[in-house]
């Protein structure tokens, strides 16, 4: 018997794995209940969110994903970086993809992004320190989320259409290692 072939998504979750788990692992060494770590966490994220979003925008969606929900994720985290007196950083950097099938890997990484959020926003809400949690505590991302999943497995992908997105899912995790090196450094 020949074994069933993996979902899209699931695909996509495991051949990111690594680097989300890097990802994962180098924002983990950060304290959410300390000011300053939560502010280093801030700025990384709206460095490679407002890449993430703005190539979203101008690259575009897959048609069959064009009347998915958005959020606009840097303002909110805009907001929070304001609300702890802090500056938001230049923009520097895009994502490194030019095709629709790629934009929506950088969505994927955009929209399981809320999924992570709800963890971090707990851990934040039991810190002793009043922090602001616009970003954290945002829930239309979970539309997104679940608008997302549900399009991209009904969607017909041809191997190469796979490949795309993949590699706009590994651009969206690799801008995020990146903000997080290029905030630490500029501190």
């Amino acid at each position: 018997m020949t074994a069933a072939k993996p979902s899209p998504r699931t695909r996509l979750k495991d051949e990111t794995r690594l680097v989300h788990e890097r990802v994962d692992a180098a924002f983990s060494q950060l304290r959410l209940n300390d000011p300053d770590d939560y502010a280093t966490f801030l700025t990384a994220h709206w460095r490679a969110m407002q890449a993430l979003e703005a190539g979203i925008r101008h690259i575009g969606l897959p048609v069959e994903m064009a009347d998915l929900p958005d959020c606009d994720l840097t303002a909110l985290i805009a907001d929070d970086l304001a609300n702890l007196g802090r500056a938001l950083p230049p923009s520097s950097q895009t994502p490194p993809v030019s095709q629709p099938l790629a934009a929506a890997g950088l969505l994927y990484v955009k929209a399981g992004s809320r999924m992570g959020a709800q963890i971090l926003h707990r851990e934040v809400l039991h810190s002793s320190n009043a922090m602001p949690v616009a970003y954290l505590s945002d829930r239309t991302g979970i539309a997104l989320w679940r608008g997302f999943i549900s399009v991209l497995e009904t969607m017909p992908l041809k191997p190469d259409d796979y490949s795309l997105m993949k590699e706009g899912a590994l651009a969206g995790f690799d801008l995020f290692e990146a903000s997080l090196a290029e905030t630490r450094l500029s501190q």
